[in-house]
């Protein structure tokens, strides 16, 4: 049986051919093309809160950015939860921030984002 979107219609259609593509997060794009060869290591906000990289105000700040910055594009995230988006700690052990500080986080977890 096919799973139904809310007005019936099938999310999957026989007639189509499907990939899934997964892959490895290293980090932003703009991190990994500075730091040739580095890897970092992602893991998720709440492994990043459980080892103490992260404390729960910068935690909530990251989880709750990510949501607001998904309302202001016009989806839904009140599904996600702290497993649902990405983190990345550098060689350094360090998490990896933007131009203004901020964590840089990205969600690894679509299904759970609805249209508003």
């Amino acid at each position: 049986m096919l799973a139904s979107a809310p007005r019936r219609n099938a999310v999957l259609r026989e007639d189509r051919n499907y990939i899934t593509i997964r892959g490895y997060y290293n980090g932003p794009d703009r991190w990994v093309a500075e730091h040739d060869s580095q890897l970092n290591r992602p893991l998720d906000l709440l492994q990043a809160f459980a080892s103490s990289l992260l404390n729960k105000s910068d935690y909530m700040k990251t989880f709750d950015g990510v949501k607001k910055n998904l309302q202001k594009s016009g989806y839904n995230g009140s599904l996600l939860s702290g497993n649902d988006i990405l983190v990345t700690l550098d060689p350094k052990a360090e998490l990896v921030k933007d131009a203004q500080g901020l964590l840089e986080a990205r969600i690894c977890n679509f299904e759970l984002l609805m249209k508003r």
